[in-house]
């Protein structure tokens, strides 16, 4: 059943063997799985499909670069290829200088934008041991710490535009916030994290919900829902909704940095929202499969971003393993499916991506569920509520009453989440040790799943 739930999805299937061979180039026991997708294919189109993915992923991929050994100076012409990213008083963003790739620490007066050419007077470093394989193996040959810069050239002015847009929104909750929620507003909707300070980001990871305030899938959901709302309260027709929805959602994704989970979770909503176009029903794993395609193709790199896997993951978890609300009569409801829902996502999604958690990062909450369940209201409150506020700043007293509540909110997600960090409990940590253990802790995982039948 399990077989049938994944090969009816052709596009899950070209997501698989697509990842499969462009991990196979570092990764070369992974060649055994690559066979298992082909061979345990119910039809010869599927091992078809299976078969030329893989080879596919093998022909795009790219090896690993050589970085740079010693301290060297960098100057003249380097071009901005990744939407910078605040944290602190700089900028973080690669850049192409000449043949090498770096990820360069840039002054914040410089205000650069995807696609823009500098010219720049740099110091370039090699990466410490522990970060060099991870880097070299995205393509990046070192980092430059960026003294003088000049934007000689302006690249394309929608990637401005949705640098304006996350600029105007730090100086409204800089306005309107103290200055722990203003930081954490920032980290939650824009994915600017300088403004959190240690002591705050350490808790977050001990109690795995680090990555609310690292912009993805569940903020752009939360967005979505929301852009949404105001726009069906329009006069304007539902295909214009969604062309505006859509617009919106693109320009958030420039603004909050290109991450691989945000450039999923736009490409995911984009076709879920419009299968209504075509009178069909939109479908998770399907969706996924094409979103996961779209980004590899277009960047065969980011399978080994960390936050392309971890989102991955967690979405097929999700879709393999959905919860579905008893059914009820006409005109009945409960507040408990909203909380039993959003705690089994939590569940699903901890249990898929725990793996990859304690093989990166050496550690795994063991309070994530309750914890993320817990913080799923006051993230909600806080994206809602921030954009919201910044959407009518114009209006008199009615910001500050909306930051008002956004500030609360914040304070009490950071007492929350502090309280449960000092549990002596609340993480495990992990000894290093080989990729190839995580495949047991998943095949455990899967042997548990059952079909469910979605109810009518």
């Amino acid at each position: 059943m399990l077989r049938r739930e994944v090969y009816h999805r052709p596009l899950l299937v070209a997501a698989f063997g697509l990842t499969l061979g462009l991990l196979m180039r570092e990764l070369t026991w992974l060649a055994l799985l690559a066979l298992g997708l082909v061979l345990v294919a119910p039809t010869w189109s599927g091992r078809v499909l299976a078969l030329a993915t893989v080879g596919l992923g093998l022909l795009i991929g790219q090896t690993r670069v050589a970085g740079v050994s010693s301290v060297q100076r960098v100057s003249g012409m380097a071009q901005v290829i990744t939407v910078p990213r605040v944290s602190g008083t700089r900028e973080i963003a690669s850049l192409r200088v000449g043949e090498f790739v770096y990820r360069a620490s840039l002054p914040l007066e410089v205000r650069a934008s995807l696609g823009d050419t500098l010219q720049i007077s740099a110091r370039g470093e090699p990466f410490s041991p522990w970060q060099r394989t991870q880097w070299e193996r995205r393509g990046v040959h070192g980092r430059l710490t960026v003294e003088e810069a000049a934007v000689v050239s302006e690249g394309p002015p929608w990637w401005r535009w949705g640098r304006q847009w996350r600029d105007s929104f730090r100086s409204f909750t800089s306005r309107h916030l103290s200055a722990d929620s203003a930081g954490l507003a920032d980290a939650v909707c824009f994915n600017v994290d300088g403004g959190l300070d240690d002591e705050i980001r350490e808790d977050l990871r001990t109690v795995g919900v680090i990555h609310i305030v690292s912009a993805s899938g569940l903020h752009v959901g939360i967005f979505a829902l929301f852009l949404q709302s105001v726009l069906s309260r329009l006069p304007i027709d539902r295909r214009w909704q969604l062309v505006l929805l859509l617009g919106v959602l693109l320009l958030y994704m420039g603004a909050t940095g290109l991450r691989p989970p945000v450039v999923r979770a736009v490409a995911m909503a984009g076709l879920l929202l419009t299968a209504y176009l075509w009178r069909r029903e939109a479908d998770l794993l399907s969706a996924l499969g094409l979103a996961a395609v779209g980004n590899l193709l277009l960047d065969p790199r980011a399978v080994w971003d960390i936050g392309f896997q971890l989102s991955f993951v967690a979405v097929l978890g999700i879709g393999l393993f959905p919860w579905y609300p008893r059914p009820r009569r006409e005109g009945e409801s409960s507040l408990a499916d909203p909380i039993v829902q959003s705690a089994w996502i939590s569940l699903v999604a901890t249990f898929a991506t725990g793996p990859l958690i304690a093989y990166n990062f050496g550690y795994l909450s063991v309070v994530g569920v309750l914890a993320n369940l817990i913080v799923s209201v006051p993230v909600t409150v806080i994206v809602v509520g921030s954009l919201a506020g910044w959407m009518v700043s114009w209006v008199p007293v009615l910001p500050a009453l909306i930051m008002a509540v956004v500030e609360g909110a914040g304070a009490s997600m950071l007492v929350a989440v502090e309280f449960m960090a000092s549990w002596p409990f609340a993480a495990i940590d992990f000894p290093s040790f080989a990729a190839g253990w995580m495949l047991p802790a998943w095949m455990v995982g899967l042997a548990l799943w059952r079909f469910r039948e979605r109810p009518a």
